[in-house]
C-alpha cells in the first residue's frame, strides 16, 4: 500500500512563503499573480499549475524536487549548478581554448572589481 506524502505542494507553498517572510499578496505580486490564486493554492482548493510551479522555482531559487515532493533542500545553490556546468563545458575544450577562457575570465573579474570600486562612496 502506497503511503501518503507527509506534506502537500499546498503546504510546501505556504511554508516557502512563510520562510521568505512574505504575505500572500507580496508573494503573488512577485510572481505577477492574483492574491486569490496563492490563497487558493495554499489551502488546497486550487492545484498549483505547472507554469506557476516553475515560476516559483525560478523567482525564489526553489528546488523543483522539494516543491513537488518535499525531498531535498528547499532552495537550490545556483552557484554549484553554474560551477558544474562551466566545468563540464571547460573540460570539452582544447588546452589552447582552456587557456583563452581562463585569461578572459580573469579579465572579467578585474572589470567587475574596478566597477565595484568606482561605485563605492568616497571616504569623508
Amino acid at each position: 500500500m502506497e503511503q501518503e506524502p507527509k506534506t502537500t505542494i499546498a503546504s510546501r507553498t505556504h511554508l516557502l512563503r512563510k520562510t521568505l517572510k512574505l504575505t500572500q499578496s507580496e508573494f503573488a505580486d512577485k510572481l505577477k499573480l492574483k492574491f486569490g490564486i496563492i490563497s487558493a493554492v495554499e489551502v488546497g482548493r486550487t492545484p498549483l499549475t505547472e507554469q506557476n510551479l516553475k515560476m516559483i522555482c525560478y523567482e525564489f531559487n526553489v528546488s523543483e524536487q522539494w516543491l513537488r515532493t518535499g525531498e531535498g533542500d528547499m532552495f537550490v545553490d545556483n552557484n554549484a549548478q553554474y560551477e558544474s556546468e562551466l566545468l563540464d563545458v571547460f573540460r570539452q575544450l582544447s588546452e589552447a581554448s582552456q587557456k583563452l577562457v581562463v585569461e578572459h575570465a580573469k579579465g572579467v573579474v578585474e572589470l567587475e572589481r574596478s566597477l565595484r570600486a568606482s561605485c563605492q562612496p568616497d571616504p569623508a
